[in-house]
């Protein structure tokens, strides 16, 4: 009877394999309460295998993580319609057009959507009147994705999402390592390969997180065994993947602080001269991230991205937390919506915090892994709790750090799960705030945290 177990687990994999199955191909974001009972399904799987993360060796649990992830290759994203702009950005760039100068308004109004064959995705833009804000890597990757797949969406969407799986797959090759390197358990990836966040955000709504983590884990690794001995080489390759991540989303940037402060620490107490790798990386990154901006410079480039940046702290809300609250009062007591000079402020206080904590890192004696993923943690928690929108994505920074930060914070895996709450916004087709989903969203992400700090100083600190 030996052969049970073995078939329990086969059926185990099927049934969340179905599962995810379902969120590619059944649901559709304007119904709630499908979305919530696919998510609930696939958290319980993932508490199940968290569970018996230690019964997997490394060569099962990556591939069953991707099996996972391939239930998507042939689904559009049913929870996000940033695809269409996507393509178009990907489809002007093959064109020969800058996507960084063209509203796709313009672009109907001259014509010059038909004459690329672009003009069908127009209607469903959700950013019609807004320049692109996309970065230069993510630019090749929407370039490669449509070329690949020429005018048919179905094969576009294939090709997305299969560039996608690669990088998560080299991400967990790299998350295997670097939990050795740090003398972790390397079974904790499981938090990150397992997650019905990162499955069906990153893979099946083709978000581009994953990309941005997998070249700052490339970083780190290439910074603790760079690749290259050469005295003034040697940092190219780890500034090199930091800076690509930078040029796929912008949101390592806030991180360069924290960065200046570990790698001073390290470099002086490995070898001399403590600012040499700070000012190599600073150095060879910026040259790298300038690089990737050649192909698309323009005097008007910055002009546009700006004015989008702009817009989005100023005029976006979504299940934010702490800028509900201010909003509120200051709704009250103005007559009006004050994101216009919250939503900065907002920033300007996360941009003060953030530095707040690179300044106590100094304070730390000896960096490991484990206090770098917590002061990284805290780092990213600032942020989205001061944000004005915190799309459930976002998130996935979080559940890549869990692995290798203390089992204390581990409390946040609950913001993870809940935050799907925020789907209830889309319910019924009409983008209205439903904000006793919100409230339990935080509220129950606050609780499982505090119950986590509580356990862990009852027992002791397993890893």
């Amino acid at each position: 009877m030996q052969w049970l177990p073995v078939i329990r687990r086969i059926l185990f994999i099927a049934s969340l394999y179905a599962g995810y199955l379902f969120m590619g191909y059944a649901v559709e974001r304007s119904d709630f309460a499908l979305v919530v009972i696919g998510f609930a399904f696939l958290s319980v799987g993932f508490g199940l295998l968290l569970k018996h993360r230690d019964e997997f060796r490394f060569r099962d649990l990556f591939w069953t993580a991707l099996l996972f992830r391939a239930a998507f290759l042939l689904s559009e994203p049913r929870l996000s319609d940033d695809l269409y702009r996507f393509m178009w950005d990907g489809a002007l760039t093959l064109n020969g057009e800058n996507p960084y100068l063209h509203l796709p308004s313009g672009l109907m109004q001259d014509g010059r959507a038909v004459e690329y064959g672009i003009d069908a995705l127009y209607d469903d833009l959700n950013s019609k009147n807004y320049y692109t804000v996309y970065p230069p890597v993510n630019q090749a990757i929407f370039a490669v994705a449509v070329l690949m797949g020429g005018s048919k969406v179905l094969a576009t969407v294939f090709w997305f999402h299969l560039i996608l799986i690669l990088f998560e797959a080299l991400l967990l090759v790299l998350m295997k390592r670097l939990l050795d390197y740090f003398k972790r358990p390397w079974q904790w990836m499981a938090l990150y390969a397992f997650h019905p966040l990162v499955i069906v955000e990153l893979t099946g709504n083709l978000h581009f997180e994953g990309v941005v983590v997998t070249f700052m884990a490339l970083a780190v690794w290439w910074g603790v065994r760079p690749p290259l001995q050469h005295p003034v080489f040697r940092w190219l390759p780890s500034a090199a993947a930091f800076a690509l991540a930078v040029s796929t989303k912008l949101t390592p940037l806030m991180l360069v602080p924290l960065a200046v402060v570990v790698l001073f620490r390290f470099s002086s107490r490995r070898e001399s001269g403590g600012w040499r790798p700070v000012l190599a990386n600073g150095a060879w990154g910026t040259a790298v991230l300038a690089l990737t901006f050649v192909p698309f410079w323009s005097s008007e480039l910055w002009v546009h991205w700006q004015s989008s940046i702009g817009l989005y702290f100023r005029t976006f809300e979504f299940n934010a937390s702490v800028y509900y609250l201010v909003r509120e009062i200051g709704q009250a007591m103005l007559g009006y919506n004050p994101i216009a000079t919250v939503g900065p402020a907002l920033s300007i206080a996360s941009a003060t915090g953030i530095l707040a904590i690179a300044a106590a890192a100094l304070r730390i004696r000896r960096f490991n892994g484990e206090n770098i993923a917590n002061l990284l943690l805290f780092t990213f928690a600032l942020y989205y709790l001061l944000a004005t929108t915190v799309h459930p994505w976002y998130l996935t920074y979080l559940v890549a750090l869990l692995p290798f930060a203390s089992s204390r914070f581990r409390g946040l895996l609950g913001w993870t799960l809940v935050v799907v709450f925020s789907y209830s916004h889309y319910h019924s087709g009409l983008f209205e705030e439903r904000y006793g989903w919100i409230i339990a969203e935080y509220l129950i992400a606050l609780l499982v945290f505090i119950a986590t700090l509580v356990e862990s100083r009852e027992s002791p600190d397993k890893n």
